[in-house]
């Protein structure tokens, strides 16, 4: 779906082409294989240092697990995409980023609350629809864009 907007300052024109539900797929995908390596990189090595750390970790509640994998998966959505400016691993692989609605770059702000939205249960789930817009892009007021097919001019 193509959607132009205009920057509220009116210095800014854009015609924003939102990304696909399969490249919003493909990022998801993308970034929780790669969440899962980091993850799995740091219990090796917090595990060579403090194994007693990772036994007990191991040893939780499978929902306390989740919900700290769900909290982490979000503070490293978040560190990811203030560091990139709205572009995580998934998003470089299929050519797409996270704007403002205004198309400007987003925040640090932005990109937690973003991270913190994805720990919301079934927040996955609302990326499927055309076109899609998760809970965690409309509360934020942010799109991910095709940056392939859309384009920001300055006046």
């Amino acid at each position: 779906m193509e959607t132009t907007q205009e920057n509220l300052l009116g210095d800014l024109e854009s015609n924003l082409v939102v990304a696909s539900t399969g490249q919003r797929s493909l990022n998801y995908i993308i970034d929780f294989v790669s969440f899962i390596v980091l993850m799995a990189l740091v219990i090796i090595i917090i595990y060579f240092f403090a194994p007693s750390i990772v036994e007990d970790f191991f040893g939780m509640n499978s929902l306390v697990q989740r919900i700290y994998i769900l909290v982490l998966n979000g503070l490293f959505m978040e560190t990811i995409e203030s560091l990139t400016k709205g572009r995580s691993l998934g998003k470089l692989i299929t050519s797409t980023k996270t704007v403002n609605e205004d198309a400007t770059d987003i925040s640090t702000v932005t990109a937690f609350a973003r991270g913190f939205c994805r720990v919301v249960p079934f927040n996955q789930f609302s990326a499927f629809g055309t076109p899609s817009h998760p809970w965690h892009d409309k509360w934020t007021k942010t799109y991910v864009i095709d940056l392939k097919d859309s384009y920001i001019v300055n006046n």
